[in-house]
């Protein structure tokens, strides 16, 4: 499992501003990677901005947390989100914006054990804890 860090909880922390994720979404569009649909930005509870493409002409988003530079592509079912891997798009992030980390189908499949609890502070792993 990849470190997440702390701040990916939004606990004590401001969401960052929406700017970059717009940026990234259009970088995409520019590119002729995707054709951007819709963007949306932070609502409480959810933790992430989204937006909604097409790519090879089949729907799919992406989706940012918006208090960490961390990414994950996916397809909006039913009963939530049907996480993918997107090797071309997680290239060219990786190529244009390499402090964004785009994470798996798998890493997002782990759950939460008590040894990933020991790389936060006391009240991080107390807000994971609730």
């Amino acid at each position: 499992m990849r470190f997440l860090p702390e701040e990916f909880m939004g606990y004590n922390v401001e969401p960052t501003d929406i700017k970059q994720f717009t940026e990234l979404c259009y970088m995409l569009g520019r590119l002729g990677q995707v054709q951007i649909k819709t963007i949306q930005g932070y609502e409480y509870p959810k933790n992430y901005y989204s937006a909604t493409f097409i790519e090879k002409g089949s729907s799919c988003s992406i989706f940012m947390n918006c208090y960490s530079p961390l990414v994950a592509f996916g397809v909006i079912r039913e009963r939530g989100i049907l996480f993918e891997q997107n090797a071309t798009l997680e290239s060219l992030i990786a190529h244009h914006y390499p402090y964004i980390k785009v994470l798996t189908p798998k890493e997002l499949a782990v759950g939460i054990q008590p040894s990933h609890l020991s790389a936060f502070s006391p009240k991080g792993r107390a807000a994971i804890e609730y």
